[in-house]
């Protein structure tokens, strides 16, 4: 695979393809479990750390891992007072659109840039935007406007209102369609959109991006902007995710294996 001789050293090879050693792989796997277990609730250490239970904090990873992760123990919900829709790119180009009469529209959009990231809603009458700090990723702010578009119309109390959110993420509407939920910040969007459709029809549409869908690209514009804001208080504005959490520990393995 690597075209080096049989008498290369293990470590240069190593070096070259990115692959840490096997203690240090190890290591960095067993932190990962203890960290899953600490998320679950299920480590209680009652007994002065050992060498292998001293594992479990490190000043590497502690920064990220401490803060709070976004995954929780997957968690069924099946009483959902909203629905999800997905057209394809031809109905969209068909010119699919939702019903206007009795219809409440808005759009939803997330974006994350080097300075930030940012949420952004959109409708005719109203503008929202949040800047969401450094540390969430686009999912969390896709997801985070949809929470942001119900918790506003819950706020403004319209009764028997045909309500569309229409979004570009399909990850995030088809994590708020699953039954299993692993996510706080999904969870918490359930909710809130629960709320919004106890007293009316909600449904969540997907819109392609980035195809002159007006309200779709103001949002996308006002997304952008939303990730040059900086959030008020202390990151992380949201709890970390699984992803961010992965490239800690990553990142902590690398950092490992060059200063050995």
């Amino acid at each position: 695979m690597t075209g080096a001789f049989r008498t290369t050293p293990t470590a240069a090879v190593e070096i070259i393809l990115g692959i840490p050693p096997l203690h240090i792989a190890i290591e960095t796997e067993a932190r990962k479990a203890l960290h899953r277990l600490a998320i679950a609730g299920l480590w209680n250490e009652t007994r002065p750390p050992s060498k292998h239970t001293n594992l479990a904090s490190h000043k590497d990873l502690d920064l990220i891992t401490n803060m709070g992760c976004d995954k929780i123990p997957p968690r069924f919900v099946f009483d959902k007072k909203f629905r999800v829709s997905i057209p394809s790119r031809d109905d969209w180009k068909r010119g699919q659109k939702p019903p206007d009469e009795n219809t409440l529209i808005w759009y939803t959009d997330g974006s994350k840039m080097e300075s930030g990231t940012g949420a952004k809603v959109y409708s005719k009458d109203t503008k929202l935007s949040e800047g969401m700090g450094k540390l969430a990723t686009v999912f969390q702010a896709e997801t985070y406007a949809i929470i942001m578009c119900a918790l506003k119309n819950v706020e403004t109390a319209p009764k028997k209102r045909n309500i569309y959110i229409l979004s570009d993420s399909q990850a995030a509407l088809k994590a708020l369609a699953s039954v299993r939920i692993e996510s706080k910040l999904v969870l918490n969007a359930i909710h809130a959109l629960n709320r919004l459709g106890k007293f009316n029809k909600v449904t969540l549409m997907w819109v392609p991006g980035h195809t002159g869908v007006e309200g779709n690209e103001m949002a996308d514009s006002l997304a952008r902007k939303g990730s040059e804001t900086t959030p008020i208080g202390p990151e992380p504005f949201v709890p970390i995710s699984k992803s961010t959490i992965h490239t800690a520990f990553r990142k902590y393995a690398v950092n490992k294996h060059l200063t050995e």
